[in-house]
């Protein structure tokens, strides 16, 4: 069984997105919380934990155990050296810039204000009640451009198969 453990609600809301149930989703507290979860849920399950890589911020000490494994358009699949179920799924920078860079490929090029949204201000869209606007925009931006979905789909299902 595959568990997503995602940061905040965006990362959460993600994970919905592309196709997963909420009896799969444990939604955490920000980056030490994920990878305190991942650890001590043993390696019954698959166990990936989807973050932003947050570059100011301290980490938490069993990070240092992930090592990368793949990149693909400012993400990260980053593999645990010690226990073989356990992943991250990281966002380069924070989630709301890695966004605004995904809409910059040609394929994309979503209108924010089209969806009534201020990019400088993504940030704010991270509470329990994500936007509809944002949402919708989250949509309309992965159906346009699937690339990065696509990528976040594979690594999972590697996870997966690499541990059957």
């Amino acid at each position: 069984m595959v568990i997503l453990y995602p940061e905040c609600y965006t990362e959460k809301f993600l994970c919905e997105y592309i196709g997963y149930s909420k009896n799969n989703i444990v939604k955490c507290n920000g980056k030490p919380d994920v990878i305190g979860k991942i650890k001590s849920s043993g390696n019954h399950d698959i166990s990936i934990g989807i973050v932003d890589e947050d570059p100011m911020t301290a980490k938490h000490p069993d990070y240092k155990s992930y090592e990368q494994a793949e990149t693909f358009l400012g993400m990260r699949l980053l593999k645990n050296r010690n226990s073989p179920n356990h992943f991250l799924i990281e966002f380069s920078d924070e989630f709301e810039p890695w966004i605004i860079n995904i809409n910059r490929n040609k394929k994309a090029k979503i209108d924010f204000e089209r969806f009534n949204i201020k990019k400088e201000r993504l940030h704010e869209y991270t509470g329990i009640n994500l936007p509809d606007n944002y949402k919708k925009f989250l949509k309309a931006l992965f159906k346009k451009f699937p690339d990065p979905i696509d990528k976040i789909n594979e690594w999972i299902a590697a996870c997966g198969a690499a541990n059957s």
